[in-house]
């Protein structure tokens, strides 16, 4: 087994669900609590900053005394908390490219924090790339964590885009959806160990 299947394990077992604290959705609304920032939802007040949960980039929300019901930020030190996070964050590495996780940091008006929406955050981190892990040079590596599946597909069929060197533009019809994985190892000169097996064929002796 992979070693982070029983870190979560273990994180399940010490941090009980929320679902009970959360409240009643309507109809058209669905719970947001299958990220892994919610998980922590019930230490938020105890902690001086926390995750807000999110797609695409990483938000955070200061715990700020006079905005938050169990501030924890006073005003006096709330420039600096924010530098000591984008600090922190822009320090870890992806491990997959030694590169910094971090592409760009958006902080919002330092004059007046207390403004601040109910749903906004302080600090929003546009992600280089799509990291699946972090790796701080004081801290260690958090990761790697796989990505959640967060849409609802319907219907019979989808389809692959694939541009590389070496494969004409086209369409190449209705393939087995098997087929892409063989397809990406030989596009890709992946090594692959001797016992992993594959369903269907690369598509490249058919398309190129």
């Amino acid at each position: 087994r992979r070693p982070w299947s029983r870190i979560t394990r273990r994180l399940k077992a010490l941090i009980p669900r929320t679902e009970s604290q959360l409240p009643e959705l309507g109809p058209n609304m669905q719970r947001l609590d299958w990220m892994p920032a919610t998980r922590y939802q019930q230490y938020w007040p105890a902690m001086k900053a926390f995750a807000i949960p999110s797609f695409y980039d990483g938000r955070v929300r200061l715990n700020l005394e006079s905005r938050e019901t169990a501030g924890k930020v006073s005003v006096s030190e709330y420039l600096q908390t924010v530098d000591k996070i984008v600090d922190l964050v822009s320090a870890c590495k992806n491990p997959a490219t030694g590169e910094s996780v971090v592409e760009d940091v958006e902080v919002c008006d330092r004059t007046n924090p207390r403004d601040l929406d109910p749903t906004e955050s302080d600090i929003v981190f546009i992600w280089k790339g799509a990291p699946m892990a972090f790796l701080h040079p004081q801290f260690g590596q958090i990761g790697p964590v796989p990505y959640r599946r967060t849409g609802g597909h319907t219907g019979d069929s989808g389809f692959a885009c694939i541009a590389a060197a070496g494969v004409p533009a086209g369409d190449y019809g209705s393939r087995s959806s098997f087929d892409v994985v063989p397809t990406l190892i030989e596009l890709t000169n992946a090594r692959v160990e001797s016992t992993l097996e594959t369903s269907g064929r690369s598509l490249l002796k058919a398309i190129c």
